[in-house]
């Protein structure tokens, strides 16, 4: 689920975005002329359908795509339009998607495992130690833009 959240200061600030919701102006072009001007405004965020934070009921149950909800005032007098942008249906992975997820995780296990190995069989010979107080003294340089 894609959605935008747009912050206005009074009634008449909301009844503006709403207005230009309505006559097919994107949520994003309305945050970028926000950001251009200098506000900025809200955001595009994205849900997942498994993470259940407080506009999950609203934006899954409430919503359908293209749907605008105004929240306010609050506390102090501003007001929310929430827009559900777009939602794509969790869907089963074909089977070539799922091969190729499984696979680069049974190798990063692996990897992790060999590492693991590694480790303990180099730790061995040798006393390890800590000093987090000494980082600091590490200067990090880029050779590529250092002169």
């Amino acid at each position: 689920m894609t959605y935008a959240v747009i912050l206005r200061h009074s009634k008449p600030g909301i009844d503006s975005v709403l207005k230009r919701l309505e006559s097919g102006e994107s949520a994003a072009a309305i945050l970028r002329a926000d950001s251009v001007a200098g506000f900025v405004s809200g955001s595009i965020r994205s849900l997942r359908e498994d993470d259940l934070q407080p506009l999950h009921k609203l934006l899954y149950e409430e919503m359908k795509p293209g749907q605008t909800h105004v929240m306010g005032p609050d506390n102090v007098g501003d007001y929310v339009v929430i827009q559900n942008v777009s939602h794509e249906p969790s869907r089963p992975l074909s089977f070539e998607e799922a091969q190729n997820e499984v696979d680069q995780a049974v190798q990063s296990l692996e990897a992790e495992r060999l590492l693991k190995l590694f480790l303990a069989r180099q730790r061995q010979g040798h006393a390890i130690e800590a000093h987090p107080e000494l980082l600091m003294r590490v200067k990090l340089v880029n050779p590529r833009t250092s002169g």
